[in-house]
Formats: structure tokens, sequence, C-alpha cells
């Protein structure tokens, strides 16, 4: 006789209320320390991109007065009328296209060199030896970025002609005489630094 057999369920698994409660308490706290690691995550990386773009900007504005300043010292090496008087000016403009890295100069931009005797410790004029030999020159330059009114600084500076004068760097040489250089009314060629330095 065969007989049919019945399986009965076993009684229902729960869980207990205080388990539930600890259960929902840690994935709360699970979830909130997730969200803080996010958080500090990408605030450090916007951080770092803008402190990137900061050195960036900074980086191009050191090199650039940096070779605006030495293009002046061989200018005034290679004239040795300028520096000696206010005039002839020896004030020029200075093109940024070779350093405009990331873009943050705009297209046609250029820095303003300007240089003349240095202020309280004039050069004597050309010829005041006694044969008519050129004295030293001590000779002070300046660059700046001359932008247009309202300029966004966070863009790509439109360094030119504008009335916003941006200082940038400004140096001290004097020109020493080379006794071996001829005609000796030009002989003040060897530039010295007194001093150099980079605004930004």
């Amino acid at each position: 006789m065969c007989r049919s057999s019945h399986h009965r369920p076993g009684p229902a698994t729960t869980i207990p209320p205080g388990e539930a409660g600890i259960s929902l308490v840690f994935t709360l706290v699970f979830i909130i320390i997730v969200f803080t690691a996010l958080t500090g995550v990408l605030g450090y990386a916007f951080a770092a991109s803008r402190a990137a773009e900061s050195y960036e900007r900074d980086r191009a504005f050191h090199f650039s007065a940096d070779a605006a300043m030495e293009a002046g010292v061989q200018m005034v090496k290679t004239n040795s009328t300028l520096g000696v008087t206010l005039f002839p000016t020896c004030s020029f403009t200075y093109d940024l296209a070779p350093h405009n890295a990331g873009q943050v100069f705009t297209s046609g931009a250029h820095l303003t060199v300007d240089c003349l005797p240095t202020p309280n410790n004039p050069s004597p004029p050309p010829g005041p030896g006694p044969n008519g030999e050129q004295a030293y020159r001590d000779v002070t330059f300046e660059v700046t970025c001359r932008l247009p009114l309202g300029y966004d600084p966070t863009a790509p500076l439109e360094c030119g002609s504008g009335p916003e004068v941006v200082f940038l760097g400004q140096a001290r040489v004097r020109f020493d005489i080379d006794p071996g250089f001829t005609p000796r009314t030009a002989w003040a060629i060897v530039p010295k630094v007194i001093s150099w330095k980079i605004a930004r």
C-alpha cells in the first residue's frame, strides 16, 4: 500500500527587529563614509586642477618676463648709445608667440620692456675719459603686460597697449668696459647683473 508523503513547511525565518535596525545603521554608515570619501576625492581633484592651471599661468609669466628682460639686456649690449641718457629710448615690445604655453596669452600678445639709466645712479655720458673712452652704463629694465580695461584674469591675457599695467619684472644691469673692444667709445658692453626680480 502506497502512502503519499506530505512535506510540512517549517516555521518561517524572521529577522529580529533589533538586528534589522543594526543592519540599517551599518548601511547608512557605509553610505555616509563612501559619500564623504567621494566628496573629498572630487574636491582634491578640483583643487589640484586649479593649482595646476595657476602654476601653468605663473610659469608662463615667469619665463616670458625673464626672456623679455634677457632680450633687453642683449639689445643694450649691442647698442652703446642706449641706457646712457633718457634719449634715445630703449623701450620695445617683446612678442609672446614663442611662449604662449597653455594659451595663457592671446594671439599677437606682447610684453613691454622699458629701460633707462638707473635712478639716483646715472651712467656717465659716452666718452668721459681723456681719450673719449666710454664709461660703464648702469641700466634698469622693467617688463609689464598692458591689458585692456575690464580684462578677465582667468581668460587668455591680451597683453598689448591697454591702460591696465601689470608689473612682471625688474632688473638692474651694469655694463662694464671690455678693454679689448674697439672703438673705446662703445666698449661698455660686459653685462653684470646687480639685481633680477620676477614679480610672479
